[in-house]
């Protein structure tokens, strides 16, 4: 369990960052998937954020922003420091190590990953259940999200939204959770072995030397694996 506190604050500056400079994107999305009527289906994304622009001014495209970083702020912290705690209990395991006999220079430099060396399968299943579990955990908080960036729900709090979801019962805090289960445990199994493997290979071919350079083999392999 070590580094814990690091992980934690570093996964939740990434959420906190990320969800600020995204949150507009994450709106038009909602939007565009909620299709309640014909309109709606047939709105594209600019017809969408101008309609937004429209009725709400440019801060309508940060609507729920408040709601995103109460779930993005930790989910993204604990993802971190889950997959790592998890990936580290997995490399004490015969099952899921790469076998290493000489130290390679991605662990003698600064270049080095903080993550064991796990095989594709471990990786695969440390992805995939870290995801799934810090998705089953923060559910309720993704449909309080995805009602504040929908126009078809009128809360005037986020206080005052949660109590209504909780009110309503287990099958409300859980909706969508297995749908959302299925999205993501695939998509983060395969998310960590590309990563890997990719950060891996680059590694190998560009040699990084300082903490710069293995700052940009590590965001590149994070970007060559988004959806």
């Amino acid at each position: 369990m070590k580094n814990v506190g690091q992980q934690m604050s570093s996964g939740a500056l990434s959420g906190l960052t990320s969800t600020m400079v995204l949150q507009p994107f994450d709106l038009l999305k909602t939007r565009l998937q909620q299709g309640d009527s014909a309109y709606h289906r047939n709105m594209s994304v600019f017809r969408t954020a101008r309609d937004v622009l429209e009725s709400n001014g440019m801060l309508g495209l940060w609507r729920g922003t408040a709601p995103s970083l109460l779930r993005n702020v930790p989910g993204v912290a604990l993802y971190m420091t889950g997959l790592t705690q998890l990936r580290s209990l997995m490399a004490s395991s015969h099952y899921f190590t790469v076998p290493t006999t000489t130290p390679t220079r991605t662990n003698t430099t600064h270049a080095g990953s903080v993550l064991p060396k796990l095989t594709n399968t471990g990786n695969l299943l440390a992805g995939a259940t870290t995801r799934v579990g810090v998705g089953f955990l923060l559910n309720p908080l993704t449909v309080l999200k995805a009602r504040f960036e929908s126009n078809m729900y009128t809360y005037q709090s986020i206080s005052g939204a949660l109590v209504s979801i909780v009110r309503s019962g287990p099958t409300e805090l859980l909706r969508g959770v297995t749908a959302a289960s299925m999205r993501d445990a695939p998509y983060a199994g395969i998310f960590v072995v590309f990563y890997e493997g990719f950060k891996r290979n680059a590694s190998l071919i560009f040699a990084p030397t300082s903490n710069t350079q293995s700052s940009i083999v590590h965001s590149a392999s994070a970007a060559s694996q988004a959806h």
